[in-house]
């Protein structure tokens, strides 16, 4: 395995132990509820399929973060990640980190806990760039290649959590490009492989807050329950003539503190198993994986000792953050988790409501507000306002130490965080949570809070009028809305859609007209939603319940809304500067892996979108051409010509390899229902453009009996593939019906495998009754 193992106390992550009694408590709430995935006509998830209910997904909160004394007794330091500052070239190297924390007997902790990271370290390093410059981040993904698991299940209503090991990066937040190496969340990066990304930065871009993570569909929340996740930070230039936040003196002259929030699923084997407290996916999705952990990290398949649930900030569990009497710090609140919204205020050492420390709040998903907002400290209070960050989200803010009397030598406070409130809208039995001790000590700085009139000119983008709005050629999300559903916890058939559709189920991507603007209308329809669109970020307008009724006009930039249960928003966008393909979806990530995900495509302002193909299928066109002559090898070596396969009528199927799961699931659909609808005497040929390893277990993976006539060829030179069409920037998917005379009837290519096997059957009964008839005569 090439990844390095770090033990540094530098870098410590401090794991709870959860009591005997707090497990039977954990195990009589949170049993999973029994049910086989099914439905609608699609083949069903035949491996590890039971889903979980939403409380599964909650475990005991870590006891350091629940109880205040042991959280007072805290004796880890805020740490704030490496940095890569104003540099060209970045590196990440995804691997395996083992951490020890220095104190764990003290505090009651587990002493060790591994995780995939970025560089070795518990958080992603911090890099921070100028606006109007290009930086690039070359991605290695170090993980041992994980073994072929096509086995999980994609069809038209559930989609299950698959290559834990395969990754990408996203940069959330950024106006840049979503195509090429650039922001592509389409790219797959397996293990053993690595990615050079290229960033160009507008000149106009607004500095602050934003960050960037894993985006692989089907392995984002599992990598992010890992912690994998890092600070990007634009800045300006007095030099460039936009008004910035550091251009103010007051918030210039503030010490920064980056702080990452992450959200650990984590589970401790039994001290015979090594006693390591690793990820265990199976308490992160409601549609069960197959796979426990990442292959690179072992999980044994039995019940832990220990489960649990931990925030960390920046790899630390419950860190000691200080700050000097009258100091002005800057805080970067990112939520840089999976799953849970988060309500953030400040607690005394007594546990009452800070009165004299508050948060100021001066900007929103790295966009400044214009204004200073003063927050509240009383989570009780349905009138107070609290600095709420959503997953996805983030919330500059500054904070004042207040004064110490003349006996004092030190004042303790604590950030805590409200009851969790998670997908369900309802808070976990624990009370609040300690995120953090607050120490204010040290030699007394005369510093000030900037005037909050100081910062109207920082805004960076002037309110989207009704004028600009566009009235024709608009894409069908303004008409259409966005709808996100999903089931209730605990479901046989747990879905996540968007407007009733999962991500794969998106033959074509909804298409939006550059330069231009739109309005649309965004409603959780069932349970809460954080809603989050790439490249552009969007005005919020107006919040409304469920009936339209108790509107209330709003006037904030974002780029991901947290939206509570049958809430309504109107939000407005401009879509500016890039084209290409990228993605809206649901940020509490195991529902975006599960399929509450829309592809969207930006397209030039002098087309017209077209409606977004949402069929199951793509129809297979008639043709009547000869096929080309073909030669290629099995993977044992065997060579094998297209023309000895006849006089059979043949299938012959382009896909992109056994690592890819939708061509995997599809070619294993066509080749178990071969011999009842399509008929064993008929010859399906599969052309992989990947290299097969291990032909038969691909074989058997794909369910094929002894008397189904199939074959297995690899084209790794995409010969073929160029010959039958199906290469264009790289392979595509393609199907062909081909008589006994070697002549194509009927075809298929496109972006996505074909999945219609009664349209196969239809056209191979069509040519038998020909071959029929013909030999009648």
């Amino acid at each position: 395995m090439n990844s390095k193992t770090l033990r540094s106390d530098s870098h410590a992550i401090t794991w709870p132990q959860v009591s005997r009694r707090r497990i039977a408590i954990l195990v009589a709430l949170f049993g999973l509820v029994v049910g086989e995935l099914c439905s609608g006509g699609d083949d069903p998830p035949q491996v590890n399929s039971k889903p979980a209910t939403r409380a599964a997904k909650r475990p005991a909160l870590a006891a350091i973060q629940s109880d205040r004394k042991l959280a007072s007794q805290t004796k880890v330091e805020f740490r704030h990640a490496e940095e890569l500052a104003y540099r060209d070239f970045n590196e990440l190297v995804l691997q395996v980190g083992t951490f020890d924390s220095p104190h764990a007997a003290e505090l009651n902790l587990p002493s060790k806990f591994q995780l995939l990271c970025y560089n070795g370290q518990p958080v992603g390093p911090t890099i921070r760039v100028k606006r109007g410059t290009t930086f690039h981040i070359h991605l290695k993904n170090n993980l041992p290649i994980e073994p072929d698991d096509p086995s999980h299940s994609v069809n038209a209503t559930s989609e299950q959590p698959h290559d834990f090991c395969t990754t990408n990066l996203h940069t959330h937040g950024l106006h840049v490009s979503p195509t090429g190496n650039a922001d592509n969340v389409f790219v797959s990066v397996k293990p053993q492989e690595d990615v050079t990304y290229e960033f160009n930065v507008p000149a106009d871009h607004p500095s602050g807050t934003f960050w960037y993570h894993p985006h692989h569909h089907g392995s984002v929340a599992y990598q992010l329950s890992n912690g994998v996740a890092g600070a990007l930070i634009i800045e300006g230039s007095p030099r460039d003539n936009i008004a910035d936040l550091n251009d103010i003196p007051e918030i210039a002259a503030a010490k920064e503190r980056i702080m990452l929030l992450q959200l650990y699923n984590y589970r401790v084997d039994p001290a015979g198993a090594d006693g390591v407290a690793r990820i265990d996916a199976t308490t992160i999705y409601d549609v069960r994986p197959n796979l426990r952990a990442c292959p690179a990290i072992a999980v044994p398949n039995t019940d832990p000792v220990t489960v649990g649930q931990a925030t960390a900030i920046n790899g630390v569990i419950s860190p000691i953050i200080r700050i000097a009497p009258g100091e002005v710090q800057r805080w970067r609140l990112i939520h840089g988790a999976w799953d849970v919204n988060r309500r953030l205020y400040l607690d005394d050492a007594q546990g009452h409501h800070a009165t004299d420390l508050q948060f100021n709040e001066i900007a929103i998903d790295g966009m400044a507000t214009g204004t200073m907002v003063p927050k509240g400290n009383n989570p009780d209070d349905p009138s107070g306002l609290l600095v709420e960050v959503g997953p996805g989200q983030r919330s500059d803010v500054l904070i004042q130490a207040p004064r110490l009397t003349a006996n004092e030598t030190e004042r303790i406070y604590f950030l805590c965080q409200s009851a969790q409130e998670v997908a369900t809208g309802m808070p976990q039995p624990n009370e609040n949570l300690i995120l953090a001790k607050i120490i204010v000590s040290g030699r007394p700085m005369h510093m000030r809070l900037p005037d909050s009139r100081e910062l109207a000119k920082c805004q960076p983008f002037a309110s989207i009028r009704d004028e600009e709005l566009t009235r024709t050629g608009a894409s069908e999300l303004a008409t259409a809305g966005l709808n996100f559903f999903a089931t209730a916890p605990g479901s046989a058939v747990p879905r996540f859609w968007i407007n009733k559709k999962t991500y794969t189920q998106y033959k074509t991507p909804v298409q939006i007209r550059l330069n231009t603007a739109e309005e649309w209308k965004v409603t959780a329809v069932s349970e809460n939603h954080p809603f989050h669109i790439h490249v552009n970020p969007f005005q919020v307008v107006m919040r409304m319940d469920s009936e339209g009724k108790n509107c209330k006009p709003m006037n904030v930039w974002r780029d991901t809304l947290y939206i509570q249960k049958d809430e309504t928003y109107l939000v407005r966008s401009r879509f500016k500067d890039f084209l290409g393909k990228t993605v809206i979806h649901c940020h509490f990530l195991d529902h975006e892996d599960q399929g509450m995900m829309l592809p969207i495509e930006f397209i030039p302002p002098y087309q017209t979108p077209k409606p977004a193909d949402t069929t199951n299928t793509a129809g297979l066109k008639p043709t009547s051409i000869p096929a080309p002559p073909m030669k290629l090898a099995d993977p044992n070596g065997t060579w094998h010509e297209l023309a000895q396969f006849r006089p059979r009528n043949t299938v012959l199927v382009f896909f992109q390899g056994m690592e890819c799961s939708h061509c995997s699931q599809q070619l294993g659909k066509l080749v178990r229902d071969a011999e009842s609808k399509i008929g064993s005497e008929t010859e399906i040929i599969a052309v992989s453009s990947r290299r097969i390893a291990d032909l038969d277990r691909a074989v058997t993976t794909l369910g094929a009996k002894a008397k189904t006539r199939f074959h297995l060829l690899v084209d790794e030179d995409c010969e073929a593939f160029r010959k039958f069409g199906c290469y264009q920037d790289g392979p595509k998917h393609g199907l062909f019906v081909i008589d006994r005379n070697g002549i194509i009837r009927a075809s298929y290519t496109g972006e996505t495998p074909f999945d219609d096997v009664q349209a196969v059957s239809e056209q191979i009964k069509t040519l038998t009754e020909i071959n029929r008839k013909s030999a009648a005569k």
